[in-house]
């Protein structure tokens, strides 16, 4: 089964890449979507994916140990 999902690129710790899980990027775009009031860039960059479930745990752990914000224990995730 496949995972899909959005990553926020601007939600990365600096020198700190996403390395070591294969993502199958679908879409890679850019919204001024931000809230400068609220301390945020304008500019966001949304990277869409598929990755298989089989690495999906892999994948929560990359991204538990490189964003800014600590993504909670059970993150729910839309499957196809």
């Amino acid at each position: 089964m496949t995972v899909t999902g959005t990553l926020i690129a601007e939600s990365l710790l600096k020198n700190k890449p996403l390395e070591g899980v294969t993502l199958q990027v679908r879409k890679v775009s850019r919204g001024d979507v931000g809230d400068v009031c609220a301390g945020q860039l304008v500019t966001w960059t949304f990277i869409e994916f598929d990755v298989d479930d089989q690495v999906l745990a892999e994948l929560v752990e990359a991204l538990r140990a490189r964003a800014i914000r600590r993504l909670p224990s059970s993150p729910s995730a839309s499957t196809t």
